[in-house]
């Protein structure tokens, strides 16, 4: 299962998320692929929902950075590929030109060992 991330939501680029079984479950059953998961009032809308429910003090950023540091202290999977999952591209204009995939199968098992550490 995927989830989109549209233009809109986030930077200048559609970002595709494989979706773990957890992820799945919580989020329950999905009308299709293309569909956003969440209507989004604004580009603080996770930091207000964090806000709303105790989590003052906590950064939306801190989301990606916990992410990171897990996949490049704890897995042999590389920088790269960590920027990717998190939708950070450090890439010069070279790489960018000849490397256009989001690396999509690249990134599943990443984003299903996170969910297990998550919710494990």
């Amino acid at each position: 299962m995927l989830a989109r991330v549209t233009a809109s939501q986030i930077a200048a680029s559609v970002h595709r998320v494989p979706l773990s079984a957890a992820a799945v479950a919580l989020l329950g059953k999905r009308q299709a692929n293309d569909v956003p998961l969440f209507k989004v009032s604004s580009a603080d809308a996770l930091r207000d929902a964090l806000k709303a429910n105790g989590g003052n003090g906590f950064t939306v950023h801190g989301f990606g950075t916990s992410m990171q540091e897990w996949i490049l202290a704890t897995t042999a999977y590389g920088s790269d590929l960590a920027d990717m999952c998190i939708h950070v591209d450090k890439r010069d204009s070279v790489r960018k030109a000849y490397q256009r995939g989001d690396q999509l199968e690249q990134r599943r098992p990443i984003l299903k060992e996170w969910s297990d550490y998550v919710a494990g």
